[in-house]
């Protein structure tokens, strides 16, 4: 029995030592050969994402932090090409890793408090990495214009049609840039997902059911891909007048002014069903 035990217990060190062995050969491989000169924005946002704080304010980095600083810069080039006219801070990350094969930015614009994603897609190859970059910041800028320019159409088919809310939460790449044509959206079929609430005066109506099926059918002869609720109300609340109005209106729980709500999807797979 004594023997036994005295053979597991040198098994155990021998694993212990032999483990504490490769641990100080990858920290002593993974030891930086220079020093990293960063801006003050790539110092914080390593220092958000790292352990090592000591080691990234001198400058001392593992070779997974420099290749988060190859993926900010391009992450930096690529909302300056795409928004021009705004500023950015990158504020927080998870870089890729043995799990997943992509990494993710958060950042910020123009000094505000709201917080925006990014995702860079890697595709190894043998002459270096490829970055596909996405990020929801155009809807903010696309929303408004969004929102008037489909209330427009709308009307023409359905003339109660008196408000629409849409919240773009999509992850595009550069084409959905800051100038981008949001008709392309209502008249070419260009598929951004977005979230719309259609708002329809239904006073005096003798079949507001038939107000949605109006709005519903155009929707889908249009193709004007995304996912919708239309809510018709017994008449226009007092201050409504924008989306976000008549969307805070209709979150109330105690409103009792809906007289239908019918939700429905239209996305471009769902034509061949």
């Amino acid at each position: 029995m004594k023997k036994g035990l005295k053979l597991l217990l040198t098994a155990i060190i021998i694993t212990i030592g032999i483990s504490l062995s490769a641990c100080k050969e990858l920290m002593e491989n993974e030891e930086p050969d220079e020093v990293i000169a960063m801006t003050d924005e790539q110092r914080d946002l390593l220092i958000e994402m790292s352990f090592d704080e000591e080691g990234v304010k001198e400058g001392k980095l593992s070779e997974w932090q420099i290749e988060v600083l190859r993926q900010f810069d391009s992450a930096k080039e690529y909302l300056e090409r795409k928004y021009p006219s705004h500023t950015f801070k990158i504020i927080r990350g998870e870089s890729n890793d043995i799990f997943h094969d992509f990494t993710e930015f958060i950042f910020i614009a123009d000094d505000d408090d709201e917080w925006y994603d990014m995702r860079i897609d890697i595709e190894k190859k043998d002459s270096g990495d490829v970055y596909a970059i996405t990020d929801n910041y155009s809807g903010v800028l696309l929303k408004e214009k969004y929102e008037e320019e489909l209330l427009k159409v709308l009307q023409k088919e359905c003339k109660q049609c008196v408000a629409v809310h849409v919240d773009m939460s999509s992850m595009d790449g550069e084409e959905v840039n800051e100038t981008f044509d949001v008709n392309r959206i209502i008249d070419e079929g260009f598929e951004v997902t977005h979230h719309t609430t259609i708002f329809i005066n239904g006073q005096d109506e003798a079949d507001p059911l038939a107000l949605v099926k109006q709005v519903k059918d155009l929707i889908k002869e249009k193709r004007i891909y995304g996912s919708y609720i239309v809510y018709v109300l017994t008449g226009v609340p007092k201050n409504c007048v924008k989306g976000n109005d008549f969307f805070n209106y209709v979150s109330d729980e105690e409103n009792d002014s809906i007289i239908i709500e019918e939700d429905f999807q239209q996305f471009n797979h769902e034509e061949d069903e």
